[in-house]
């Protein structure tokens, strides 16, 4: 018996969100997809290969995802863990548990960690549901860990504090180096094909000529757009190259313009999320203390714990969250209810954002390609290859992306009252009951992230990108 755990207690097994199969399905189609379209139809061999290949960079990662699944899971007893991934079983007691607690990851967001001597179980929310009887059970047994809890690594005063954040993290240096290259890419390329371009108009007439500047652009258009994007933020980032943000018990000290200054919590009046400053992709934070305001880039180190730390202790500002200074909604406040008049009827979350109208306009574009290119090789010869068979298939796949994120931009929404929660999908209407709501989470990863509300056999799913998102998220906790 460990711990005080009645004996014979049955083991609590741990198993991935098996919704992670509609990755497996997505990444299956566009890998095999495009390869058997080429395989099916009149191609040249070298075709045929190239196509195999990219299309194997999709079906690996789904197969190896399928594996996992399968076989991944974590097993809680009495004696301590076992666990298994891709490989074989793991054991670890639970005097060998020193920490647990979970962490911001870059690539998969919030994931508990539990450290077992030299060895680290990571337990992704993006792959993996949220088990309160598995947590409790850890925070039970573990009695030799640092942690008395579950917490957010980097916000546990007693053990993370005090923080320093700045810029010359390593993520950044490689962002700057990255964009460097490319830069010196694309002019490269540009160098190389111009000339090729007026020799075409010469040679071979205005028609050619243009369908090579054509070509130019939907190549290398919006590569050279989104050089331009990160020149902005990159801009900003070696504008605020010295400032540093420390936290510790007290309070924060800010460093930075030419300025230094301490402040408490208690003297932070607010905190806001700035709107967006030109083509800046970076998001900005304001803080008004006291003592003085400054802002910080979301390009700091670590700037997911640095906001959490600052709304979690900054409580004299009376603000829960961070909140937007601009709104990002379109339509206004009228659209965030039934009846059209702000207050009256039930409330609306739609996705017509700017952010999401800006999404929709980039997937049209790369959805437009194929036909486009079409007309070109008509109009001159160049360009895809004029097969019915692949046509049709791409601008199905890419089509079909694009009329359902129209209609999700357009029609999708989730809406709540006293009752209980509605979400409106292509299939119909969902609806739960506040008393009948089990649990809620989030799943998913990079940009599919999304919000989980479970009860009574129904789930209601919303992506993460939904206007208000903050104010639902608090709604569905009330």
């Amino acid at each position: 018996m460990a711990n005080g755990q009645v004996a014979n207690e049955p083991p609590v097994r741990y198993r991935p969100d098996q919704s992670n199969w509609v990755v497996v399905l997505l990444f299956g189609i566009f890998g095999l997809a495009p390869t058997l379209c080429f395989w099916l139809t009149p191609s040249r061999p070298a075709d045929r290969v190239m196509m195999s290949l990219l299309g194997a960079g999709f079906v690996i990662p789904a197969l190896l995802l399928a594996i996992w699944l399968l076989r991944a899971q974590i097993i809680a007893t009495e004696d301590g863990l076992r666990w298994r991934g891709l490989g074989g079983w793991r054991f670890a007691g639970w005097a060998q548990v020193t920490d647990y607690y979970d962490k911001l990851l870059p690539k998969k967001g919030l994931t508990a960690i539990i450290e077992t001597g030299g060895r680290k179980l990571q337990i992704s929310q993006s792959f993996w549901k949220d088990n309160p009887e598995f947590r409790a059970l850890v925070v039970q047994n573990a009695t030799q860990a640092r942690a008395g809890g579950w917490g957010v690594w980097g916000t546990r005063p007693e053990l993370d504090w005090p923080r320093v954040f700045g810029y010359k993290s390593r993520d950044n240096w490689s962002i700057a180096f990255v964009f460097r290259f490319l830069w010196v890419l694309a002019l490269i390329l540009a160098a190389t094909l111009i000339p090729k371009i007026v020799n075409t108009f010469t040679t071979l007439g205005w028609k050619w000529g243009l369908a090579s500047i054509g070509a130019l652009l939907l190549g290398l258009g919006p590569m050279f757009l989104y050089l331009s994007l990160f020149q902005t933020t990159s801009a900003d980032m070696r504008r605020r190259w010295k400032q540093r943000i420390t936290i510790s018990a007290g309070g924060l000290t800010y460093e930075g313009d030419g300025t230094k200054f301490q402040v408490p919590w208690d003297e932070i009046m607010d905190y806001s999320i700035a709107p967006r400053r030109g083509f800046n992709l970076a998001s900005t934070y304001a803080v008004v203390t006291k003592r003085g305001s400054f802002d910080f880039s979301g390009a700091i180190s670590e700037v997911g714990i640095l906001t959490r730390l600052i709304a979690d202790n900054a409580t004299a500002a009376g603000a829960e969250t961070w909140r937007s200074q601009g709104d990002d909604v379109l339509g206004g406040k009228a659209s965030r209810w039934t009846s059209g008049c702000e207050g009256v009827g039930e409330r609306v979350y739609h996705y017509r954002t700017r952010t999401n109208r800006a999404l929709l306009w980039f997937l049209s574009f790369f959805s437009a390609l194929i036909p486009v290119s079409v007309v070109i090789h008509k109009w001159v010869g160049m360009g895809a290859k004029d097969d019915p068979v692949f046509v049709a298939i791409m601008t199905t796949l890419m089509g079909g992306s694009t009329l359902w994120a129209i209609w999700r931009y357009y029609t999708a929404s989730i809406q709540t009252d006293g009752v209980g929660i509605t979400q409106h999908t292509i299939w119909g209407r969902r609806f739960l009951c506040w008393d009948q709501i089990e649990r809620y989470y989030k799943s998913g990863g990079d940009a599919a992230v999304f919000g989980n509300v479970v009860g009574a056999g129904t789930r209601i799913r919303f992506w993460m990108e939904i206007a208000d998102v903050e104010e639902l998220k608090d709604e569905i906790t009330r």
